[in-house]
């Protein structure tokens, strides 16, 4: 691939709404994020035939369940984010203090990237503690909730 193909590419992907752009052809692979970091990665002698795009979104992945101490579970962020306790400003948070809980009962939104991640409880219990607040923003497997296990 040419310099003028890359330089084109780079060009549609600064005006298109895309955070993160991965094409690969043969040997031939160039990564774009809207943080305006490029790689490029290129073998000796690249080969264009196909190009074929991938879009990567963002993945919620499982909380550590690994922290049950005694009956109480601490509940780590699965992604950087803000964190918010209720659905919208005038909303009842999902949870407070006191308040049970269910199996994939939603207890709270992450936004990360624009996007809005319900994050659901992964025990049964009750909420304990609170330990961020509303709008702060979290990092991954920071402490967000302490439940009593039921």
């Amino acid at each position: 691939m040419d310099f003028n193909n890359i330089k084109d590419i780079i060009s549609i992907f600064d005006s298109s709404s895309i955070d993160k752009l991965k094409l690969e052809n043969g040997d031939f692979k160039i990564s774009l994020e809207r943080n305006n970091t490029v790689y490029i990665e290129s073998s000796e002698k690249p080969v264009v035939s196909k190009t074929e795009t991938v879009i990567e979104a963002p993945t919620v992945k499982e909380p550590i369940k690994e922290n049950i101490e005694d009956s109480n579970y601490t509940f780590v962020s699965p992604l950087v984010g803000t964190f918010y306790a209720a659905p919208s400003p005038e909303s009842q948070p999902y949870v407070k203090v006191g308040d049970e809980v269910k199996v994939d009962d939603v207890i709270c939104i992450v936004e990360a990237m624009k996007m809005i991640n319900e994050i659901k409880s992964p025990v049964n219990g009750k909420i304990v503690e609170i330990l961020v607040n509303n709008e702060d923003l979290v990092e991954f497997e920071q402490p967000i909730f302490k439940i009593e296990v039921i």
